[in-house]
């Protein structure tokens, strides 16, 4: 994490767990990706262990802080199998859609087990709405709420010119 902080040449930066990543790494990864002024791309993927979530919400709002800031970041995905994350980081997440004007992809697969889908999926399209940046959107959230959020979505889709 320290390196991704200083390097001027690094423009993408993935990193996958098979397991569970504890707070330490992630908000050590989230301040480098603050600090980074060159990083373009920004994946971080982990999965469900032994019945601990993959991340935790010191780490979701560290990243959603850092996604809020970057002027550099382009493309930024997270995926969460089992996150232990709750409403509070997903909301933080969308509120960084609604400022980050550099930012053209974004994906996030996510399972929170202490989240509501419907009330991130829904935030999610409202953001969707006013961004005007973005040019590739992917959410894949278990369990979701299709019907609300989907609608939600078409609506983003109209409004987004």
């Amino acid at each position: 994490a320290e390196a991704l902080k200083t390097s001027v040449a690094l423009q993408s930066f993935s990193l996958s767990f098979e397991d569970s990543m504890g707070d330490q790494t992630g908000l050590a990864l989230a301040e480098a990706l603050k600090a980074s002024i060159s990083l373009r791309s920004f994946t971080l993927n982990c999965g469900y262990s032994h019945g601990e979530g993959c991340m935790g919400d010191q780490t979701g709002l560290a990243l959603a802080e850092a996604l809020n800031t970057s002027v550099s970041l382009r493309s930024f995905t997270l995926g969460c199998e089992g996150t232990d994350m709750g409403d509070q980081v997903g909301l933080a997440l969308v509120e960084a859609l609604k400022t980050n004007v550099s930012l053209q992809s974004f994906s996030l697969n996510y399972w929170p087990s202490e989240a509501d889908p419907l009330v991130v999926g829904l935030a999610l399209a409202e953001a969707l709405k006013t961004n005007v940046s973005l040019q590739s959107f992917s959410l894949y959230s278990k369990p979701f709420v299709f019907d609300p959020v989907g609608l939600a979505l078409a609506e983003a889709l109209k409004t987004n010119v």
